[in-house]
């Protein structure tokens, strides 16, 4: 657990994700949100549910996972978000239901006390949500974490340019870091981080083959781990959480990035992106993996 109680809050889509194996609470800032909350630091989430049953499952998900849920608002006119999750050789693919209650997200003033604001590509959709996530940040003190997050057709590269040029730490994939790059005309992911003066830390997962990060003057790597996939579902989301749990306690960044790896390795052993687990259970694959090699 964590020696502190730093607060983030996460802004964005709450769902239900409609998975083979049945529906599941959903949505990437929930997920992280859920996540750092296993690892011990008190996270909130920012979010608009419908006022129909779905919505009020999910607010007593929230609840009982001990989620701050303060800044969780109803719609009495938009339904809550659903998405359909089709899994093939266990990578997933979405259908994403667009005008529901998290595209109408109102502004919300945060406590002072908050050290990290998380937010994604996709709550960016509506220009409702952006203008919304303009007036927070405006007025609050906390560090950005954007989670890049391509999920078609909802992204651009003027969409991707304005809000990486206002983050502080950010977040991406493979493929992801290789379109930007070429949007921008990047020759790695060095000159991407040196080309947005905001940003302190890049992040750049690789599934299976590990993961790096970046600050302006060092980069790290993490080779991965061999793990027996159930799916993929939130484990990018996990990756996040714990690497900002570990990162706000201020652990050097090659532990930050192996705990980090080893939750998102652990979740995709797992069905669903909220498995429950403890911080012992990741420390165990850890040792798991070291003694294998």
């Amino acid at each position: 657990m964590s020696v502190r109680n730093s607060t983030v809050f996460c802004f964005g889509e709450t769902l239900v994700d409609l998975l083979p194996s049945g529906p599941k609470p959903g949505g990437a800032p929930m997920n992280v949100a859920y996540h750092l909350n296993q690892w011990g630091t008190k996270a909130g989430i920012i979010t608009r549910l419908g006022a129909d049953e779905n919505g009020v499952k999910l607010k007593r998900f929230l609840a009982d996972k001990d989620l701050d849920t303060s800044f969780v608002q109803t719609d009495n006119s938009l339904q809550t978000g659903i998405v359909e999750v089709a899994l093939s050789n266990n990578e997933p693919s979405y259908h994403i239901v667009e005008n529901v209650a998290w595209d109408a997200i109102e502004p919300v003033q945060i406590p002072d006390e908050v050290e990290l604001i998380v937010h994604g590509s996709l709550a960016l959709r509506s220009e409702c949500n952006k203008e919304t996530l303009k007036a927070i940040l405006s007025s609050s003190r906390a560090k950005v974490v954007f989670d890049v997050n391509f999920r078609a057709p909802f992204y651009s590269k003027s969409l991707i340019e304005e809000w990486l040029s206002k983050a502080h730490l950010a977040k991406l994939n493979e493929y992801e870091l290789s379109e930007i790059s070429e949007w921008f005309d990047c020759a790695n992911s060095i000159e991407l981080i040196n080309r947005f003066p905001k940003l302190e830390l890049l992040i750049v997962t690789k599934g299976g083959d590990g993961a790096e990060v970046l600050t302006r003057t060092e980069q790290f790597s993490h080779p991965g781990y061999s793990v027996q996939v159930a799916d993929t579902v939130g484990s990018g989301d996990a990756f996040l959480a714990t690497f900002l749990h570990h990162y706000l306690a201020g652990h050097a960044i090659p532990k930050v990035l192996e705990r980090a790896y080893a939750t998102g390795a652990f979740v995709a052993t797992q069905h669903g992106a909220t498995p429950t687990y403890s911080p012992f259970d990741i420390l165990v694959t850890i040792d798991s993996q070291n003694l294998v090699k």
